[in-house]
């Protein structure tokens, strides 16, 4: 299964958000964290305690060992089928810094059906549709995305600008890139979705303007990224590999190393270019 390119052309595999990103990547996986942690039952939180322990020391093995002890006594818990989810796109961001395509899809796929089992265990799970809507907007399932999409805005209105940036990465798939950048400016605009959100949303933004060849707009947009976040490393990796296709080396080599050393392990054979 292939990856849907919503990043730079030269860009290797994608990773939105990843949705939930540690330091502000679509990895979305912060922020997934807090709405697992705030939705978990009181009896699902003590089940887990373990499970939580180990995603907070970030041993996502361990995490992913003691869910499957957890879903052997209940294959109806689905906040254990959430936190699972959740491992597998922190994972999926590892392979992406890391630009292993083949454990990055493996990941976002393990991370769907996951989010996919939440969903039809709690259809009130608004972590459950996030999370799927992330690895959807990373791998291609072109036909349940819209669908999905509708469904989460029409269960969490007052979520709406954050399931609006799907909207936007889903037009951008089908071609219609104006409609995209009304959507994701809309959402980034509208002060009404978190940190998180608004770092994914000017990540895709600039990746967007990357495609076009508006260079100008990319730049202001990721500059506004790094703003945002200062330790967003997808951000520095999107400006250094811009910056390269602009022929700014100088400021490419600052950026690609900064990112390398906030964790994106991928572009550190860029800095023998730069010495």
């Amino acid at each position: 299964m292939k990856t849907v390119s919503i990043e730079p052309k030269n860009f290797k595999p994608k990773h939105l958000i990843s949705l939930c990103s540690t330091s502000g990547p679509l990895f979305i996986v912060a922020l997934l964290s807090l709405f697992v942690l705030s939705s978990c039952s009181n009896e699902d939180k003590g089940v887990l305690n373990d499970a939580y322990a180990f995603y907070n020391q970030k041993n996502f093995a361990a995490v992913l060992a003691e869910i499957d002890k957890v879903l052997l006594e209940d294959d109806k818990n689905a906040e254990a089928y959430v936190l699972r989810g959740n491992c597998h796109l922190e994972l999926a961001k590892n392979a992406y810094r890391m630009n292993d395509q083949f454990m990055l899809v493996t990941h976002y796929e393990d991370a769907s059906f996951s989010f996919g089992q939440a969903i039809r265990l709690n259809e009130n799970s608004q972590a459950a549709y996030f999370g799927k809507l992330t690895a959807l907007a990373n791998i291609t399932f072109e036909e349940e995305s819209p669908v999905l999409i509708q469904q989460a805005k029409e269960k969490f209105p007052n979520a709406n600008f954050t399931f609006k940036i799907f909207e936007g990465i889903e037009k951008n798939r089908t071609g219609d890139r104006v409609g995209a950048i009304t959507d994701i400016k809309s959402s980034i605009e509208s002060g009404r979705i978190s940190n998180d959100e608004k770092s994914l949303a000017l990540r895709v933004l600039a990746s967007i303007y990357m495609n076009m060849e508006n260079y100008d707009a990319a730049l202001e947009t990721l500059n506004q990224a790094i703003s945002h976040n200062s330790k967003d490393d997808i951000a520095f990796a999107m400006r250094g590999e811009l910056n390269d296709m602009r022929g700014m080396d100088e400021d490419a080599c600052i950026d690609y190393k900064r990112a390398v050393d906030l964790g994106y392990i991928a572009k550190k054979e860029m800095l023998a270019y730069c010495e």
